[in-house]
């Protein structure tokens, strides 16, 4: 979208010739008779500004924008700034919703890696950090494995005080170099770095994907057997726990909260009335939930 305003600027008569910019944000640029330079602004739409955002002199004083009265330029801005923001958001998703695709993909597939792998290591904290991924959910999940998997230091001429060994750790540095599945080079910063077969990033990226697995399965059992047993009882406790005094009115020690099960809807809300709270429904369990709590002295 172009434009041209006209405007009294301290007794001198100021052409702005403008043209919309649609980059990462919603910008404006603005040529004028009174300076020599393309320049970037904002549209500030609660006051109907064009906002500088360099500094700009005339006569000797600072021109900070102009505002735009022309109710149909504005609308017309308005209008392509609301679709600007409508379309990177609409971007957004996609990006995000490839980027979750990668993510699943890459835990579904054994074999991720094909090639070498660059590790570096945090001199401050000694963490491990994979070079080169560019999906942080995958490279967070690599990291997470690394941390929990792999033990030493890639730096070969000192040991940090704050360094200790992780005896959970099913990989070792020292070894993997021994047995020629690893090696210590430099990056393009020369500084120390660990290159990692792709078999060996492999195997200790699937060993936390197989914990994931296994603790889901666990999760997903338990879940059924707790719906199982609500099912059979109606009316099962399954949280408790302790907090401060709720109620500054109240001089209590404790307040003792409870969860309540139940996989009738009615004997939820008449238990919820009674205690003159109400009832909700959990899709995870497939069972309506009651949260009530005591005061203790």
């Amino acid at each position: 979208m172009e434009f041209e305003i006209e405007k009294e600027v301290f007794g001198r008569k100021v052409i702005f010739k403008c043209k919309t910019e649609k980059d990462f944000d919603f910008h404006i640029k603005v040529k004028s008779n009174i300076f020599n330079k393309e320049i970037l602004a904002k549209w500030i739409s609660s006051e109907n500004i064009v906002y500088f955002n360099d500094n700009i002199y005339f006569l000797g004083k600072k021109i900070s924008g102009f505002r735009i009265n022309d109710e149909k330029i504005v609308n017309e801005l308005e209008k392509e700034k609301r679709e600007f923001f409508e379309e990177q958001k609409r971007r957004e998703k996609e990006i995000e919703k490839q980027k979750e695709e990668e993510f699943q993909a890459f835990l579904r597939n054994e074999n991720y890696f094909k090639n070498k792998v660059i590790i570096s290591q945090g001199c401050d904290t000694g963490t491990f950090y994979i070079q080169n991924v560019k999906n942080e959910k995958i490279r967070d999940f690599v990291n997470n494995a690394l941390n929990k998997y792999l033990d030493g230091l890639i730096f070969s001429e000192w040991i940090p005080d704050y360094w200790l060994p992780n005896p959970k750790a099913k990989f070792e540095i020292k070894n993997l170099i021994k047995e020629g599945k690893a090696r210590i080079t430099e990056d393009e910063r020369h500084e120390e770095v660990l290159e990692l077969d792709a078999d060996i990033i492999n195997e200790i990226v699937n060993l936390l994907k197989q914990e994931i697995e296994e603790k889901k399965k666990a999760e997903e059992e338990e879940i059924k057997q707790l719906m199982e047993k609500i099912r059979r009882e109606g009316k099962v406790l399954i949280e408790q726990w302790i907090e401060d005094c709720c109620d500054p009115r109240e001089e209590c020690d404790a307040d003792v909260h409870y969860i309540y099960a139940f996989s009738d809807k009615e004997e939820a809300e008449k238990f919820a009335l009674e205690k003159k709270t109400k009832a909700y429904y959990d899709e995870k369990i497939q069972a309506w939930k009651v949260h009530v709590w005591s005061h203790t002295w």
